[in-house]
């Protein structure tokens, strides 16, 4: 129905003014009142561009203080801002809004890069988060929190430093030694990990052939002819061997028995694993 009819006169209007009423001495509450009318008008849906420009002169009204904002000066319950965020994740989701500086870095935009020079300095730089200020004063994290954190750190690291990506995505069979050895555990039903890491900090790390699981034991398959320092012509032999023993600290110091052997000993030594 596009029209609504007068319970006074029985005319028709797409919506019964004030102007109008007054011709029956009364007012839109009045009548309202005395008929038991909610509404005086037709249901009426705008066009999104009608919509994009009742929006626009709002704004503009607001900004040239002609209209004032009935919530202006108050403050949101927690749960109408909950409710607002969930509205806005939604429309940005959808594609509904657009981050105003979506696209835009420091060099194609002045806003980007004033914003950038403000927030050089740092919040602990500038005091607001150091001591009693910290909404972290005082208090310690739990140990599996440090655990998770510690976790956290190394993956992030890991992917930053291209060195570890390169030797994390290398697939190698190993040396002939490390494959006869391999073969040795898998008869005798031993779990075990190839290439097992120990880190040394957060990026540097070393490896080590087998860890052998149940055991906690770290085995090395040592060539004579890389590692063997009487039996070694490599003009690096020396650091070879540093890096030997680095490995023997860092082992010991993480908790790790490790045991060497030689290639050419392998056939003796594993009847002793």
């Amino acid at each position: 129905m596009n029209f609504i009819i007068c319970k006074e006169c029985s005319k028709k209007f797409k919506a019964i003014t004030a102007t109008h009423l007054k011709k029956h001495n009364l007012t839109v509450k009045e009548y309202k009142i005395k008929w038991n009318q909610t509404r005086v008008g037709i249901d009426r849906k705008f066009s999104n561009k009608h919509k994009s420009n009742i929006s626009k002169s709002r704004r503009k009204g607001i900004e040239e203080g002609k209209i004032v904002p009935p919530n202006r000066g108050k403050k949101f319950s927690d749960d109408h801002k909950k409710n607002i965020s969930i509205s806005r994740k939604k429309a940005y989701r959808e594609g509904r809004i657009i981050a105003w500086n979506k696209g835009l870095t420091k060099e194609t935009d002045e806003r980007i890069l004033r914003l950038s020079k403000k927030s050089s300095k740092t919040q602990i730089e500038r005091g607001i988060h150091k001591g009693i200020n910290n909404h972290f004063y005082g208090k310690k994290h739990t140990k599996k929190t440090r655990e998770l954190i510690s976790k956290k750190a190394k993956i992030s690291s890991e992917k930053k430093n291209p060195i570890f990506n390169i030797l994390n995505n290398i697939k190698t069979k190993g040396t002939f030694p490390e494959i006869q050895f391999e073969n040795i555990l898998k008869s005798l039903n031993i779990k075990f990990e190839k290439q097992y890491k120990i880190f040394i900090n957060d990026i540097k790390f070393r490896l080590y052939d087998f860890y052998l699981i149940d055991y906690n034991i770290l085995i090395e398959i040592d060539s004579r002819y890389w590692h063997d320092k009487n039996y070694s012509r490599l003009n690096d032999i020396d650091k070879r061997v540093e890096n030997d023993i680095l490995k023997n600290d860092l082992a010991k110091n993480n908790g790790y028995r490790l045991i060497r052997i030689w290639d050419d000993e392998l056939n003796k030594e594993w009847r002793i694993i």
